[in-house]
């Protein structure tokens, strides 16, 4: 059964977009070294370990407002079935 607040559509389809994302980092990075990945481009960009590491970092901005989104859902009581979303303010800018 699924968590209660994966039976709303917009959280299950973000959670498995996580999922399927952290697999494919996975994946992608089993062959590579560690001087491979922190190799950087000829042109002076970032390399592919300092491209994680800032993706890792972003991403933990987020952790504490969607952790708090998905307590405010399960202490719904019942989980918000519409298919209809409208981003917010913030939400379009991004």
């Amino acid at each position: 059964m699924m968590p209660d607040e994966l039976r709303n559509p917009h959280l299950a389809a973000w959670d498995a977009a996580l999922a399927a994302s952290a697999e494919y980092a996975r994946s992608a990075t089993a062959t590579v070294s560690a001087d491979q990945l922190m190799r950087r481009p000829s042109w002076g960009g970032w390399s592919a370990a300092e491209v994680f590491e800032h993706l890792c970092i972003t991403d933990g901005l987020y952790e504490a407002p969607l952790r708090a989104v998905l307590a405010s859902e399960r202490a719904r009581g019942t989980p918000r079935q519409s298919m209809e979303w409208r981003p917010t303010i913030g939400g379009r800018l991004l």
